[in-house]
């Protein structure tokens, strides 16, 4: 997946980091940014075992380890730049660190290396790379980049937004290793400018890399705006996913049955299966990997039966930290459909999400009357 090249792709910048400069566990600082990408995909534990001792925020209060090398992994802004060269900068007599290696999400401007070069940090560092890493995951194959590109038609076409936007939309296709042909919407000025400037840095990128761009059998990536489908964003999705945060209002935790917590995240691969699907389809698959669930597991088993052999409670012991895990995913999903569907059938959301459909199909002379009863019912806020 996406997520597991650019979890890689992190560790193997660690692994080189270390190779280069042997020693005792390093320590990684990051901003708020990076910060936010690397957890993103990678765990505390993954760190830990490529060399990292501690993880610590740039711009916190920080304790010395003047024996230790130290990983800075930053955005290219010259706030981060400023901040890493005043560990070794406050502190001449005593660094903070010992050698440093410097990974950057992108290109540092001129201002940022002069920063760099008048600090004592340039005699200590050992490594100083552009790692082209600048976006986050949402989900494991959901990516997000910090998009400043603003709806104001007037201000839209902003040569800076839009280039920052490109950047990150070419750090991800060169992560995952696609060089893919462009196509947009030519109505949109916007998306005519972004692809441009996609396909410009595309090219700058594949000719650093030495690749082929575009290739005869490579992908598409399709850029499209959003003001030409205002209508999507306005209407009920209808997903389990969907139904979870809008009628929920749950993100990644789900509280049920006094102290139970269901954890919503790509760990949960029962919440993984069902995210994306209509709650109908939801339910049904639910209600199959319960059956399979007590049908297949030895404790679950053990559970209905009133005789037991021997072999059959050594088995069911062996197996019952899996049972436990197993028992408390299905049931946090089940509880969280439970809930889900009260809401909608209260809500009486099936009636509005027909009428939403309806209107969307041009049939708003027929829907009028039900539309103006429904704006009028306590039920719409």
């Amino acid at each position: 997946s996406a997520k597991h090249l650019t979890q890689q792709k992190i560790l193997q910048l660690l692994d080189a980091a270390f190779e280069k400069q042997p020693g005792p566990p390093m320590i990684l600082v990051m901003d708020a940014k990076t910060a936010k990408m690397v957890s993103s995909c990678c765990s505390m534990s993954e760190i830990q075992k490529h060399n990292i001792t501690l993880v610590q925020g740039l711009h916190n209060t920080r304790i010395d380890f003047p024996n230790a090398n130290v990983v800075y992994f930053i955005s290219p802004t010259l706030a981060s730049v400023e901040a890493m060269c005043n560990d070794f900068d406050l502190q001449k007599n005593r660094p903070k660190y010992g050698y440093v290696h410097i990974y950057t999400t992108a290109r540092l401007d001129d201002t940022a290396m002069n920063r760099i070069k008048n600090s004592i940090l340039l005699n200590r560092i050992a490594t100083l790379v552009e790692v082209h890493i600048d976006f986050f995951f949402e989900q494991e194959n959901v990516v997000q980049i910090e998009c400043s590109i603003p709806l104001d038609p007037s201000q839209r076409l902003n040569n800076a937004n839009v280039a920052t936007v490109a950047n990150s939309v070419v750090s991800f296709l060169g992560t995952i290793g696609d060089f893919p042909a462009i196509q947009y919407s030519n109505t949109s000025p916007l998306c005519s400018l972004l692809a441009q400037t996609v396909h410009r840095t595309l090219q700058e990128y594949s000719r650093k890399k030495n690749v082929e761009f575009p290739l005869l059998d490579s992908p598409t990536l399709l850029i499209v705006d959003r003001v030409e489908d205002v209508i999507a964003p306005l209407v009920h999705e209808t997903t389990f996913q969907a139904l979870v945060a809008d009628i929920l209002a749950v993100d990644k935790k789900f509280s049920y049955g006094g102290d139970k917590v269901a954890e919503l995240n790509d760990k949960n691969s029962l919440w993984c299966e069902l995210r994306y699907k209509q709650m109908d389809e939801a339910i049904a698959v639910a209600q199959a990997k319960l059956k399979q669930f007590i049908s297949n597991d030895k404790v679950a088993q053990i559970q209905q039966q009133s005789e037991v052999s021997l072999k059959d409670l050594s088995d069911a012991v062996k197996g019952i930290e899996n049972y436990e895990f197993q028992k408390k995913m299905i049931d946090g999903q089940v509880a969280l459909l439970a809930a889900c569907t009260k809401e909608f059938e209260s809500d009486k959301l099936l009636e509005i999400v027909t009428l939403e459909q309806s209107l969307i199909g041009r049939k708003q002379n027929e829907d009028i009357q039900t539309l103006s009863q429904f704006l009028r019912s306590p039920i719409v806020s």
